[in-house]
C-alpha cells in the first residue's frame, strides 16, 4: 500500500507540473493608453445607500447639490457624497408628495391638502391647510417655483398661495360661462397634472365620465383658454425653456378611436401646433434635450421626435421598459431609463444601446444626472445608487 501511495503521488506530481506549462495564464487588464491606467469597466458603484424606505414622490437635486428624498412621513436630505445633511419629521397631513424648490431657495412639502415650507437647513416654515370633507389622505400635487405663487389643485378648484403662505384666489372651473360646467352636480373637479411659469398655470382637469380639458389660467386668476381631450385616465405637462408645453395624455384603454397622444403648445392653449398618436396603453411624461429631441416611453418604446415639429427620429424596443420619463446627461447625450427588473439601460443620440446594468429592485422615479456627472438612482428596495458611467459612447 505504501509503494501504491507513493506511486499515485508521483503521477499527481507531474499532472500538476504538467498542466502548469500548458494552461493559459490570467492576464491583467490592458492599459488604457489615454489615462495610462486599467480599462474601467462600463458602469462603476461610487456608493450605495440601503434601507432608507420607498420612496413617496421624486427624488429631487436641488441646487447647492444636495439630494431631497420623500419618504412617507418625512423627508431625508443628503449631500452627493451619500452623508446625512438634516432629517425632517413631516407635520403635514398624510404622506409627502412631490417637493417643490423655489427660486429662493425654500423647500415645500406638499401633503393631503396642505403643504410645509422647509427652510435650507430643514427648519419647518409655515404650514398651509384647506379643510376637505374627502375621504382619506390622498396626496395633493403642488406647482410652482417658477414665480411669486405657489399652486394646489384641490377637489373644490385651484388655489394659489403666495410664497409667505396667504391665501391669494381660487380658480372654480364650474364658475366660467365659457367651459359651460354649470351643470356640474357635484361641482368638483379631478386634477391629472398641473404645471406653471411665472404668468401662467396650467391643469389637466376634469371628472370620469364627463371627461377632461387642458386649462390655462393667469397668476391673478384669470381664465385664458382650454383645449378638450375627451375620456383620458392619465396626463403629464412639460414646460421647456422655449415657451413650448408638452402634453402627454392617454385613456384606460387604448383602441383605434381612442389613443395615446403626445400634443405641444406654443402660444395658444386652444390649438395644438403638433400631435402625435401612438396606439399604447402604457404612455411616460417626456423629457426635452439640449439639441432640441423629445423622449417619451409607450409600451415598451423608447421614441425619439424633432421636439419642435413632432416628426418622427427613431424608436427602440427594450425589455419591459417602465413608464417613467428618460433621463438625458447634458454633457453627452446619453438617454438612461430602466425596466421593471430593475436594469439601467443607456443609449446614444441614435438609439443604440450603449450598456445594461441591474441594481437590486425597480427604479422609483427617473434617474437623475447630478453636477458631478454621476447618476443618482433610487429603487424601491430602498436604495440609493450613485453609479458613474465610464463606457465611451458607440457612435
Amino acid at each position: 500500500m505504501k509503494g501504491y501511495g507513493k506511486f499515485f503521488g508521483l503521477v499527481l506530481a507531474a499532472l500538476f507540473l504538467f498542466s502548469s506549462l500548458y494552461l493559459p495564464t490570467v492576464m491583467a487588464a490592458p492599459l488604457d493608453p489615454v489615462v495610462g491606467e486599467a480599462v474601467r469597466q462600463p458602469v462603476q458603484i461610487i456608493w450605495q445607500k440601503t434601507k432608507l424606505g420607498k420612496l413617496s414622490g421624486d427624488l429631487l437635486l436641488i441646487p447647492n447639490h444636495n439630494l431631497l428624498l420623500p419618504l412617507g412621513k418625512k423627508a431625508l436630505m443628503l449631500n452627493l457624497e451619500g452623508e446625512t445633511v438634516w432629517e425632517w419629521t413631516g407635520s403635514t397631513r398624510g404622506v409627502t408628495g412631490n417637493p417643490i424648490f423655489t427660486e429662493n431657495g425654500i423647500l415645500f412639502m406638499p401633503g393631503s391638502f396642505s403643504f410645509q415650507e422647509l427652510k435650507p437647513n430643514g427648519v419647518a416654515g409655515w404650514n398651509f391647510s384647506i379643510y376637505s370633507s374627502a375621504k382619506g389622505d390622498k396626496q395633493t400635487g403642488l406647482t410652482g417655483g417658477a414665480g411669486a405663487f405657489l399652486y394646489l389643485p384641490l377637489p373644490d378648484g385651484l388655489y394659489a398661495v403666495d410664497q409667505s403662505g396667504r391665501y391669494t384666489w381660487r380658480f372654480a372651473p364650474w364658475e366660467v360661462k365659457d367651459l359651460d360646467l354649470s351643470k356640474t352636480p357635484k361641482k368638483q373637479w379631478s386634477c391629472l397634472a398641473s404645471a406653471a411659469d411665472a404668468e401662467v398655470v396650467y391643469v389637466v382637469h376634469g371628472a370620469k365620465k364627463e371627461g377632461f380639458r387642458l386649462t390655462a389660467i393667469r397668476n391673478d386668476g384669470k381664465y385664458i383658454g382650454s383645449y378638450w381631450l375627451g375620456d383620458i385616465h392619465q396626463a403629464d405637462l412639460l414646460l421647456s425653456p422655449d415657451g413650448r408645453l408638452y402634453l402627454t395624455v392617454k385613456p384606460k384603454k387604448a383602441n383605434a378611436t381612442n389613443n395615446s397622444a403626445i400634443y405641444s403648445f406654443m402660444g395658444s392653449i386652444c390649438h395644438p401646433e403638433w400631435s402625435f398618436t401612438l396606439n399604447q396603453d402604457a404612455l411616460s411624461p417626456p423629457t426635452r434635450s439640449a439639441d432640441d429631441t423629445l423622449y417619451f416611453i409607450a409600451g415598451s418604446r423608447l421614441y425619439a421626435l424633432d421636439a419642435k415639429t413632432g416628426a418622427y427620429k427613431w424608436d427602440n424596443p427594450l425589455y419591459k421598459l417602465a413608464s417613467l420619463p428618460p433621463t438625458v446627461d447634458p454633457r453627452t447625450g446619453r438617454i438612461y431609463v430602466g425596466n421593471s427588473e430593475g436594469y439601467l439601460y443607456a443609449l446614444n443620440r441614435e438609439g443604440r444601446l450603449d450598456w445594461s446594468y441591474k441594481l437590486d429592485g425597480t427604479f422609483q422615479g427617473a434617474p437623475l444626472i447630478g453636477p458631478d456627472g454621476c447618476i443618482y438612482v433610487a429603487t424601491q428596495k430602498g436604495s440609493l445608487y450613485k453609479l458613474k458611467d465610464n463606457a465611451v459612447p458607440i457612435n
